[in-house]
This record gives C-alpha cells, structure tokens and sequence, in this order.
C-alpha cells in the first residue's frame, strides 16, 4: 500500500472540494425550490426522533454500554418479540415508521449499534460486523430472555444477524422464528457498483482502507464539515437514500443521523463491513420464516445480494420494490410494515401448530 502524506490528502480534499462546489452549484436552485414546497412535504410534521420506550442500558462482552428501548405489546397480544438492529450510520430513531405502525402489536426491542447514536463507543478494534452479532446476542439475552423472536435488520443490521446466526446458528428454529433481511448483503458488498462508473467504484472499494485511514487522520476537518448539512449533503443524502422522489423532511432527517456518526467510526466499519462474507451462516436461516426486502434503485446493497440471499435461503419470501433506494424502511415504509406484519402472523400461526 502506498504511504498516505499530506499531499496525498491536499489533492484528495482539493478535488473533493472542487466536485463539491459543482455539484451544489448545479442543485442550489432545486434545492430553493424543494425548501420553498416544504409546506406541501406529508412529512414535515413527522416527529422524527421523538418515539421513545423503556430505555435500558445492556453491557456487551467487552465492557461497552449498548442503548436499547423496550415498547410493551398491548396485554391482549400473544408473546413474541420483534428486535430491529439498524444500519451503518444510522441510529434507533431509523425505525420510526415502524415503530409507529406495530406499536402495541408486538413487543419490540430498539437499540443503538455500538458507536452509534447513544450507545458507548467502545475500541476501534472492536468496530467490526462480528461484534455486532455478539452485541446483537447481548440485546436478546438482557432484553428478550425468554419467548419467540423476529429479527429485523436493516444493511449493516442485517449482517449482523448474520453474524448471529454463525455465532449461535442453535438459537435460530427454537427461540428465533423469524427473520426480516432489509436492504442488505451476505458478502462481496466490494462489488456494488455506488451507481458509479465501473473504474471509480473499483478505486473507493479498492482503496477503502487507505481512505479510512485518510479520513481518521482528517477526522475533526472532516466532521466540522458533515455538521453542517447544505445542497451537496441533501443531494447526495437523497441519491443514495432514495430512489425516487424530491428530497423532503426524510431526507433531512437521514442527512442528521448520517453526519452525527463520527467519521473515524465510519472508517474503522467501513473495511469490514467490505470483508463481510456470510453466506455460510445463512443456513441457520432455512429453519425460520424469513424474509428479505430490497429496492430496485439500491445503489449501496444492489438488489441482486438480496437475490443471493434467496439462493441459500430459498423458501424466504423474496421482495424487490421498485424505484426504491436503500432505506426503503423510511421510502416505502408502507410496504415494509405490511410485510412485516404479514410475517409476524405466519410466525405466530406457526408457533400454534
């Protein structure tokens, strides 16, 4: 590998920059005029952030506090319980239309990945998709110790259920009934093309390592700049968020979550997350309802890792929404709930038999 000096990082921000300036120059007006419609966004009054539960703090096998929020069932609601495990960057908040839809019909554990939103930051080190699924089986084991299980996962969530099934594949067909695999990958994610050209894809994927490492070393510049979300961020918030559509209130809500990561945390994930390979694991899958879900429009886990998913999975229930980007939980949150309800019942029926 080649030495990074500040050479290397003055033309990396220069041409950055550059790209940025003409980026946002050529969206500034667009942008005016998606603000000036905000009166007409459905979402603008949309209390992003707001849903709270019972909060309880859970010490992962190395120390680290992992926030998570319980949300009781109604008394009347057969026992099961729905854990959600967000996205690289993201936090609880993510799953708000979820949240919202099956509150009361299911009891549901929420919680924070380590480095993310409120939950401890723990070592570099320890910043890898194989400790999530460790931290995912502390989340169960303090916040779900007894009864039936769906897991849901989001991108990196899901890899870390993944990770779970490779860790405890025992625990999937008795206490775990169901799984739910949103917008996700079992491996080579270095082959998603970033709706780039081919070779531009082939040198961030290539150079991912590098590019942490100049990010790390940059990383109070580099976070003094995500903090302030402008055009460029808007734009390519919604491009790589979204699949169809104007930028609006979800936009800026994931622009928020994204820019509130810390950038060494996303550099020290982002190698891993490049090594990912599970498919081995996702035997343990065979034995639970699963299902996977994936827009058509997934620059960052194209729909065809979904299809693979399936290939070793084949009896999962296998969605592609189309014009749908990668948080298809927030742009087609109508679809995910109601799949995602249709497989909590095939759990529960199943569960009678």
């Amino acid at each position: 590998m080649s030495r990074v000096g500040p050479k290397h990082v003055a033309v990396g921000l220069l041409g950055g920059g550059l790209l940025a300036l003409g980026v946002a120059a050529g969206m500034r007006l667009e942008d005016r005029l998606i603000r000036r419609r905000s009166a007409t966004d459905p979402h603008s009054r949309e209390p992003f952030g707001q849903l709270r539960g019972r909060r309880v703090t859970v010490t992962a096998n190395d120390g680290t506090a992992l926030v998570a929020e319980v949300d009781d069932a109604d008394s009347e609601v057969e026992g099961v319980t729905i854990v959600f495990t967000h996205g690289f960057s993201l936090n609880m908040d993510c799953w708000h239309y979820q949240r919202q839809a099956l509150r009361g019909k299911a009891r549901m554990v929420f919680w924070d990945l380590r480095s993310h939103g409120r939950s401890g930051r723990g070592a570099a080190a320890a910043r890898n998709v194989d400790q999530l699924g460790s931290d995912l089986a502390r989340i169960i084991e303090e916040c779900a110790p007894e009864g039936d299980l769906i897991l849901v996962g989001h991108s990196m969530g899901g890899m870390a259920i993944m990770s779970l099934a490779d860790e405890h594949p025992d625990w999937f067909g008795k206490r775990i009934r169901g799984v739910a695999l949103l917008a996700t990958s079992s491996g080579r994610i270095y082959e998603a093309g970033l709706g780039l050209p081919a070779p531009a894809a082939g040198f961030v994927h290539s150079r991912a390592s590098e590019l942490a490492t100049i990010a790390k070393a940059n990383r109070e510049v580099i976070d003094l700049g995500r903090h302030r979300i402008n055009d460029l961020t808007y734009l390519l918030t919604h491009i790589y968020s979204f699949g169809s559509g104007r930028a609006d209130a979800r936009t800026k809500f994931v622009a928020e979550m994204l820019a509130a990561t810390p950038i060494d945390v996303i550099a020290d994930f982002a190698p891993h997350i490049e090594a990912h390979d599970k498919q081995e694991a996702l035997a343990a899958l065979q034995l639970v309802e699963t299902l996977v879900m994936v827009g058509d429009r997934d620059l960052i886990t194209p729909h065809h890792h979904s299809v693979e998913i399936v290939r070793y999975v084949p009896d999962a229930e296998l969605v592609i929404v189309p014009a749908t980007g990668h948080m298809i939980i927030m742009e087609r949150y109508h679809d995910v709930n109601r799949h995602l309800l249709e497989l909590l019942h095939r759990v529960r029926e199943n569960i009678r038999k």
